[in-house]
């Protein structure tokens, strides 16, 4: 492999690595968009909208397994 291929893949590398971040960022902004009555949720296609409720969900539990500081045991 020669030294502009091994930039090249690099350079993919990093595109794949911020992937998960972009969309981090774009879920963010629909929500935003529907928030601000600029788009309808319902416009959205079901598929999209599908994905969308089902990261939220997965956000909702991950908030509410979250460890609490005190053990079930004890009392305030």
């Amino acid at each position: 492999m020669n030294n502009n291929d091994t930039e090249k893949s690099a350079f993919y590398q990093a595109l794949k690595d911020s992937d998960s971040e972009i969309a981090r960022v774009t879920e963010d902004l629909i929500y935003l968009l529907v928030q601000k009555n600029v788009i309808l949720f319902t416009e959205l296609p079901e598929e999209v909208q599908a994905k969308l409720l089902s990261r939220k969900q997965l956000r909702h539990r991950l908030d509410q397994d979250s460890v609490s500081p005190i053990s079930e045991d004890e009392t305030l």
